[in-house]
């Protein structure tokens, strides 16, 4: 009998700081979440940000900014293109200055937490300036369980031939994802594919107190379970 209450006893400790060490659920993350307000969670919120490609002639360099007194100040660079802006051999009728990871952005992928109630804006800096998320859609647009279409032969291409449908391309965004596009500082072509990035949420790991209360309430188990067969 005493046995079974130790187990007992020992099985609530161990359930509760299972429960205590499980990873927290990830945020909602839908493209509602980044209105035209700025960006603010509820909780702390980690998301984890991947530079899929970038359509510009200008090189850029995208970040999370606050906004205090009437100023937007930088909080952190996420990825900065390197070079010219676009990779070797790219052109306005080829692919639209395409920029690829690993050439000209050299560091892909990058965390960022945003802190509870705490409003932020994503921005795209440029040749001409920065322009903000909480802009019109025809800077920043957001994708989110679905896709998102646009252009791959740049506006002078367009321009000069009307009538002819461009290239195209098709990235698929997964339910618990947001695809972010911009157009750069330099909004006459109207084409939102100049810098492409994905979001999607971290879960939150145990705490490592957590963990290693619950490695004292297995050993308490296994001590206690050894005396009782003893």
């Amino acid at each position: 009998m005493t046995f079974k209450r130790n187990l007992a006893s020992l099985g609530l400790v161990a359930g509760s700081l299972l429960a205590i060490a499980s990873p927290g659920q990830a945020a909602s993350l839908t493209s509602d979440v980044f209105g035209s307000g700025g960006i603010s969670f509820d909780q702390d919120t980690t998301l984890a940000f991947d530079f899929l490609e970038s359509r510009g002639k200008y090189r850029s360099n995208f970040g999370v900014y606050v906004e205090e007194g009437g100023d937007r100040s930088l909080v952190e660079t996420l990825f900065s293109e390197v070079g010219a802006g676009y990779d070797p051999g790219s052109t306005d009728a080829s692919n639209d200055w395409l920029g690829t990871c690993g050439v000209t952005v050299l560091d892909c992928a990058a965390n960022f937490t945003f802190r509870a109630g705490q409003t932020y804006f994503f921005g795209l800096t440029g040749a001409n300036g920065t322009v903000f998320s909480d802009g019109l859609s025809t800077v920043f647009r957001y994708a989110s369980d679905g896709s998102y279409t646009y252009n791959t032969q740049g506006p002078n291409w367009i321009q000069n031939n009307p009538g002819v449908t461009p290239d195209r391309k098709t990235v698929a965004v997964g339910s618990q994802e947001v695809l972010v596009a911009i157009n750069d500082s330099y909004e006459a072509d109207v084409d939102v594919n100049d810098f492409i990035v994905k979001a999607s949420p971290v879960e939150r790991v145990p705490e490592p107190s957590a963990l290693a209360g619950l490695a004292i309430a297995a050993s308490a188990w296994a001590f206690s379970r050894r005396r009782a067969f003893s």
